[in-house]
């Protein structure tokens, strides 16, 4: 959801030790029987059937009559559990309820088809609890789809959960739907939903050290950035010189500076279901933090590359890791003032240890191809 300039601190030896304490202590009392007993419908991680860790070596999950499977597990610290959901059609209804049933757990989910390509994730508004569920129409055919629990980035966190992954049949799949994005360099009051309220001054090329007269050919390398990189799909960019459109749309703003961010969008909106949610680009946060001082070419790439980020965050892409990539989250800022495209490539850490997002395939699943 953001471009940080930050990483987390090391954790202290004290703290890896009771860290790993409480791992010992929750597989321990799991042994003796300390830990509540699962409901007798959860189908238990057979003995050996660890390490579950990859799609490979999935346990397969088995569902009753009416399309549900109880499942119930353990995670240690640094541990993936991996469930064969088995073949899914377009159309098929996913819900997922997890519970935590012991232990410090704070756990992440995702699903992916059987090229490991990402399917959907449990929302952000979901991090950090311990009880959630989730539910999704699956897009595409797979003869296997495949569900992840591990442990929330970076917590260290261990404890056992209950889940329970209910399919429904044969509905109908959701139509691509076209987008628009506004592009906003006129400044003034923003307010963004799970995000703040940010009183903008109008975009400047000053605001990134050039010179003023320099402004509107910034603000049209920025556009042609954004334009080519949605080229492909049925996504129409405007900026706030353009009359404003009569259809619901989204609205990347350009302004402001913070410490930490070069951008953060409302929410990782999967398969674009608001269609009129904002995201901000903190302009200011981009001096000084280069190699080499860029050019106003470079600029403007940078901006507008960082700024499509955002606006696939609007339309429920994640983070992954590869500089050549506009979801990247993992490389120097170098990295975006140079050519990046929506691509397949490997998630980020943060988002899941393993998997793969296929940008391409999720925008047009998403928004369709450009007319």
């Amino acid at each position: 959801m953001t471009y940080t300039r930050w990483v987390a601190a090391r954790p202290s030896p004290l703290s890896k030790f009771l860290t790993l304490l409480s791992v010992w202590a929750v597989v321990a009392a799991g042994v003796a029987g300390c830990a509540p007993p699962p409901d007798p419908r959860f189908q238990r991680e057979a003995r050996g059937s660890e390490p579950n860790n990859t799609f490979d070596s999935a346990i397969r999950a088995s569902f009753d009559s009416s399309g549900t499977a109880y499942l119930w597990g353990l995670i240690n610290l640094g541990d993936i559990d991996v469930y064969d959901l088995g073949s899914l059609q377009a159309g098929d209804h996913v819900r997922v309820q997890l519970e935590v049933t012991f232990g410090d757990l704070l756990p992440t989910t995702a699903i992916f088809d059987v090229e490991g390509r990402l399917f959907v994730t449990n929302p952000v508004d979901t991090v950090g609890s311990r009880s959630f569920e989730f539910s999704e129409i699956v897009r595409h055919d797979s003869s296997h789809y495949f569900l992840g629990i591990a442990e929330e980035f970076g917590t260290q966190t261990a404890g056992s959960y209950e889940l329970i992954v209910t399919i429904t049949r044969d509905g109908q799949v959701p139509a691509p739907r076209a987008q628009i994005i506004v592009l906003d360099f006129n400044g003034g009051r923003t307010v963004i939903d799970n995000v703040g309220t940010f009183d903008l001054s109008p975009f400047s090329a000053a605001d990134v050290e050039f010179d003023d007269d320099q402004t509107d050919e910034l603000i049209d390398i920025i556009y042609q950035t954004f334009d080519e990189n949605f080229l492909p799909y049925d996504v129409v960019v405007l900026t706030t010189d353009d009359e404003p459109p009569d259809e619901a749309y989204s609205v990347i703003h350009f302004g402001g500076r913070d410490p930490d961010l070069f951008g953060i969008s409302e929410n990782i909106d999967f398969y674009n279901r608001d269609p009129e949610d904002q995201a901000i680009i903190f302009v200011g946060s981009f001096v000084g933090v280069f190699g080499t001082e860029p050019t106003l070419e470079q600029m403007g790439v940078a901006l507008g590359n960082v700024g499509s980020h955002e606006a696939g965050h609007l339309l429920g892409l994640n983070h992954v890791s590869d500089p050549y990539a506009l979801m990247d989250s993992t490389h120097p800022p170098d990295a975006f003032r140079e050519n990046q495209d929506f691509l397949w490539t490997r998630l980020a850490r943060q988002i899941f240890p393993i998997g793969t997002q296929d940008a391409p395939l999720l925008l047009y699943e998403t928004v369709g191809t450009r007319p």
